[in-house]
C-alpha cells in the first residue's frame, strides 16, 4: 500500500517538476499575450460521455465568440485520464486548463503543479459565490487552486409502492435515525428477501457510511490535520447504529459483500424499501424501473447531512498565458458555464449556490416520463453537504484503511472501539 501510495505522489511530483522546469517569468508571460495573433489555450478534461463533449465544444464556441482573441484547444480523454496526463506533462505538451477531481487537487497544488487562483478571487470569480463546503476541497492552506463546476450527492430513496402494500406513512419531515430504524423493520419480509434500508457503498461501505457520520456531527481530523479522530463517541455511536440495523433487525443486508446483487440492484428489483444511493441514479438506473419511486429529505442524528462529491476545472503551472487561462478556466467552471451545462441537461447539480433555486438547477436529473418525482427536492439535499477533509479524501491508503476496519467491524471480527483506533493508528503510520 504505502509502496502504491510512494509511487502515485511521485508521479505527481515529477509531473510537476516538469512543469516548473517549463515556467518562465509572469513578466515574460504577460509579455507573450500581448504578440498579435490569438491567444492559444488547451483544455483536456476527463469524459466518455460524447454528450458532453459536445456540451463542452457549443461552451468552448461561445467563449470563443464572445473573447476574439482566445482559441481553445480541446482534448477529451475517454480514460486512463491521469496517466495520460502526465504523459502530455511529461512530453512538454501540459494542457493550460485541465479537470480536476476534488481528490486530486490537494496533491498536485501541494507538488507545485497548480497556479494559485486566490489573486483572480474577484477578478474573474467570487469565491464567496460558491458552496463553502465544495469549494473547501479546492483549498490548500486557504488558497485556491480550482474551482468546483458541479457536484453529486448521496440521497434517501424509496419505493412507494411497498410503503404502500405494507400501510407504512411516507415521511414527508426529516427522519431521525430511530425512525428510519424502525420504518426499516416495519418493511423487511424475510420469505421475500425483501430488505427496508440499504447503503449503497460504490468502491467500499466507507462511502456510504460518512453521511451519517456527517450527520452525527463525527469530527474525522483534528484542526492541525496530524491526526485521525475516528475514535470517538459519535463515530462508535454511528458504526454501531448502521451495523444494527443489519445485524441485529436484520433490515438491511451486509456490507461486506456477501450478496450476490448490490443495494441499487436490490431496489430496481422491488425487493428494497429504502436506498441510500447516489443522486446520479435518478438519471441513470432508475428511469425505465416499473414500480413508483421518489426520494425523501435526508435523516439525521443532530444534523441533515450528506456528503459533496465534485469535479472541477484548475489551471497548470506550464501555462504561459496565465491571465487568460483562468479567465477561461472561471468562465467554464463559474456561473456562466454552470448555466449552460444546467439547461442543456446535464446531470450534475451547480456549486453556485444561488443556481441551487433556479429552474433548470436539476433538469439534467429529470426524466419526463417519471414527473411524480420530487427532485425539486434535491435544491434542499445540496444544502447539506458536507466535503470530506483533504486529509481523507486526497488519500487513498487512508481510504482504503478505513474500509479495512469498518469491513471488519461489519463483519463482527472488530467491536466499534476497536476499529476504529486501528483505523486512527493506521493515519499516524501512513504519515509518518
Amino acid at each position: 500500500m504505502k509502496k502504491s501510495k510512494l509511487l502515485v505522489s511521485a508521479m505527481i511530483a515529477c509531473m510537476c517538476v516538469s512543469i516548473l522546469s517549463g515556467c518562465g517569468s509572469k513578466k515574460a508571460d504577460t509579455a507573450k499575450t500581448k504578440e498579435k495573433g490569438p491567444v492559444k489555450l488547451q483544455f483536456t478534461l476527463s469524459s466518455d460521455s460524447g454528450e458532453t463533449v459536445e456540451l463542452y465544444k457549443k461552451m468552448i464556441a461561445q467563449y470563443e465568440s464572445l473573447n476574439k482573441n482566445v482559441k481553445i484547444e480541446f482534448k477529451p480523454i475517454i480514460q486512463d485520464y491521469d496517466q495520460k496526463v502526465l504523459v502530455m506533462v511529461g512530453g512538454g505538451n501540459a494542457p493550460d486548463v485541465m479537470w480536476a477531481s476534488d481528490s486530486i487537487v490537494a496533491n498536485y497544488a501541494k507538488n507545485n503543479g497548480l497556479v494559485d487562483l486566490t489573486p483572480y478571487d474577484g477578478k474573474y470569480f467570487k469565491s464567496k459565490d460558491f458552496d463553502e463546503q465544495v469549494l473547501s476541497s479546492y483549498k490548500v492552506k486557504d488558497k485556491i487552486y480550482a474551482l468546483p463546476s458541479d457536484t453529486s450527492t448521496m440521497a434517501l430513496f424509496i419505493n412507494r409502492d411497498l410503503f404502500k402494500k405494507y400501510n407504512v406513512e411516507i415521511p414527508n419531515e426529516s427522519m431521525s435515525w430511530e425512525q428510519l430504524r424502525e420504518i426499516a423493520k416495519k418493511l423487511t419480509v424475510k420469505e421475500e428477501n425483501q430488505y427496508g434500508f440499504a447503503l449503497e457503498y460504490g468502491t467500499g461501505i466507507a462511502s456510504g457510511v460518512f453521511p451519517f457520520l456527517m450527520q452525527n456531527k463525527a469530527k474525522l481530523i483534528s484542526d492541525d490535520g496530524q491526526k485521525s479522530t475516528f475514535n470517538t463517541p459519535e463515530v462508535i455511536e454511528t458504526f454501531n447504529f448502521l451495523r444494527d440495523m443489519m445485524v441485529t433487525d436484520k433490515s438491511s443486508p451486509s456490507a461486506t459483500g456477501e450478496n450476490k446483487i448490490g443495494p441499487s440492484e436490490l431496489f430496481k428489483a422491488g425487493k428494497l424499501a429504502m436506498l441510500w444511493g447516489g443522486t446520479w441514479n435518478l438519471s441513470t438506473t432508475l428511469p425505465d424501473v416499473k414500480f413508483n419511486y421518489d426520494i425523501v429529505k435526508l435523516p439525521h442524528k443532530q444534523q441533515q447531512a450528506s456528503i459533496a462529491y465534485s469535479g472541477g476545472f484548475a489551471v497548470t503551472q506550464s501555462t504561459k498565458n496565465a491571465d487568460e487561462a483562468v479567465k477561461f478556466m472561471a468562465w467554464f467552471a463559474g456561473e456562466e458555464g454552470q448555466k449552460i451545462r444546467c439547461e442543456s441537461s446535464y446531470a450534475g447539480a451547480p456549486t453556485v449556490t444561488k443556481l441551487l433555486s433556479s429552474a433548470t438547477a436539476f433538469k439534467g436529473f429529470e426524466n419526463p416520463n417519471r414527473k411524480d418525482v420530487n427532485t425539486k427536492l434535491l435544491a434542499e439535499i445540496h444544502k447539506n453537504l458536507y466535503a470530506l477533509p483533504i486529509e481523507i479524501g486526497t488519500n487513498k491508503e487512508f481510504i482504503d484503511s478505513i474500509k479495512k476496519y469498518t469491513d471488519l467491524f461489519m463483519e463482527g471480527k472488530l467491536d466499534a472501539d476497536a476499529a476504529t483506533k486501528e483505523i486512527d493508528k493506521s493515519y499516524e503510520s501512513i504519515n509518518k
